[in-house]
């Protein structure tokens, strides 16, 4: 119910998106070698400070790769084009990163706003293990410039392994929007798929209508 909730939230504010909106995007800004990338930034965290990641590799075939301080804590991108299975129990997708979270550390992206103004964004989480689930956590970030704060937000399980949901943010530039992924439990096969889209949507005033129910769709079900 909370999954069809966030959807339909999703696709009625998704409605009110000017044409002429631009659209940053984490999987395409993601190059590997450099962080921040472009308005992204990826790290590691412990829910009260950032850490960009700095060590880069291609750490599998078909794997770029930025990775933190713990083991098997990073983000990894499939430079192929194609769907492919990663370390023998990742079942990557040609479009999306994925972030794996260390035994105690979140992996994070953060989206910092360039100019001030309303901001459009969207996440599509999923877990990739093709064996054992042992589910992740996820909590959305938010940093004013001088503030971190993680909203607790929901748990990705065997039983409810992917989850789509977003809204309409106001940021004034240099404000940060992101979310963060962690183990639950075991972290040993927490692969989680991280899609995240941001536009610099400005509606048109006769489109709140439409907004004001987007949000309430998505208040209740978070």
């Amino acid at each position: 119910m909370i999954k069809m909730l966030l959807i339909a939230a999703i696709a009625t504010i998704g409605a009110v998106a000017p044409a002429s909106a631009v659209t940053f995007n984490a999987f395409t800004a993601f190059n590997g070698t450099t962080n921040p990338a472009g308005p992204f930034s990826f790290g590691e965290t412990d829910l009260t400070t950032l850490t960009p990641f700095v060590n880069f590799s291609d750490c599998a075939p078909g794997l770029r790769c930025l990775l933190g301080s713990e083991l098997a804590v990073g983000i990894y991108k499939n430079v192929t084009g194609s769907p492919l299975t990663a370390f023998g129990t990742v079942a990557v997708p040609a479009d999306k990163l994925f972030f794996h979270p260390g035994p105690s550390l979140f992996a994070y992206v953060a989206f910092t706003a360039p100019t001030s103004g309303n901001y459009l964004v969207n996440f599509d989480l999923k877990l990739l293990s093709i064996s054992t689930i042992t589910g992740t956590q996820i909590a959305l970030l938010s940093n004013n410039g001088s503030n971190v704060t993680f909203f607790p937000a929901l748990m990705l399980t065997e039983l409810d392994p992917s989850v789509m949901f977003g809204g309409i943010v106001q940021l004034l530039a240099g404000e940060s929007v992101g979310i963060a992924v962690g183990a639950d439990g075991s972290y040993n096969f927490d692969s989680t798929q991280i899609g995240f889209t941001v536009s610099n949507s400005v509606p048109e005033p006769a489109s709140w209508a439409l907004l004001i129910a987007g949000f309430g769709l998505t208040g209740a079900a978070m």
